[in-house]
C-alpha cells in the first residue's frame, strides 16, 4: 500500500497498486503494522475508507485519531484504485458495467481517471470505451460505454468529490445534491 499524508501526518490518499504519483509530496510505501482488529490492510481500508481523515501515520504505523475533524464536504480525496474489467452488460452500446467500491455512496460525485502509470494499451483501451457516467449506489458505481468494449483490464483512480454540498453566495442560496443545482 502506498500513501500520501499531509504535513500533520494524516492520510490523504491510499493506493493498493502503486498508482499514486508522488509529485514532490510526502508519499511512501506503508511498512508498518496492520491496525488492530484487522487481518489485512485491504480489510482495514474497506472498513475505514469513509473515515480515512481520522487516520495518521505515527512512527511508521497507522493510528486512529477520533478527535480529527472531518474534511469539508466538497474536499477531494482519492479513495481507491478500481479496475474496469471486461464484463460489460449489453450487446449494443451503451454497454454498462457496475464496479463495487465500498466508499461510494448514492449521492457521491466521482471522478474516474487513469493513473500516471497507465500503459499505452490501457490509455488506448480507456479512450476507445468513450465512457459516460452511469450513476452510483451505496457501495458501487456504474459506467456506460458508447465505444468499443475493452479487451484488457484497465486500472483507474476513483476520486470522491462530495456527498451533497450546500453553497451560499451573498443573498443567493443554492443546494447541490450531487445531480441537481437548485435555487433556494
Amino acid at each position: 500500500m502506498r500513501y500520501i499524508v499531509d504535513a500533520a501526518g494524516y492520510v490523504k490518499n491510499i493506493s493498493f497498486g502503486g498508482y499514486i504519483t508522488c509529485g514532490g509530496v510526502n508519499c511512501a510505501e506503508y511498512e508498518g503494522a496492520i491496525p488492530e482488529d484487522y487481518d489485512s490492510l485491504e480489510e482495514w481500508f474497506l472498513s475505514e475508507c469513509e473515515t480515512l481523515y481520522r487516520w495518521k501515520i505515527v512512527n511508521g504505523n497507522l493510528i486512529r485519531d477520533d478527535e480529527a475533524e472531518a474534511p469539508p464536504p466538497d474536499a477531494k480525496y482519492v479513495v481507491a484504485v478500481a479496475t474496469i474489467g471486461q464484463t460489460w452488460t449489453g450487446t449494443v452500446a451503451p454497454y454498462t458495467q457496475t464496479i463495487p467500491l465500498s466508499c461510494v455512496a448514492a449521492d457521491s460525485i466521482l471522478e474516474i481517471s487513469l493513473p500516471a502509470t497507465a500503459t499505452i494499451e490501457e490509455v488506448e483501451a480507456f479512450q476507445e470505451l468513450n465512457l459516460q457516467d452511469g450513476g452510483q449506489a451505496d457501495g458501487s458505481f456504474t459506467l456506460r460505454a458508447f465505444g468499443s468494449k475493452n479487451a484488457i483490464e484497465i486500472p483507474v483512480n476513483v476520486t470522491v468529490l462530495s456527498h451533497g454540498v450546500a453553497f451560499s453566495s451573498g443573498s443567493m442560496n443554492v443546494s447541490f445534491d450531487g445531480n441537481t443545482l437548485t435555487l433556494l
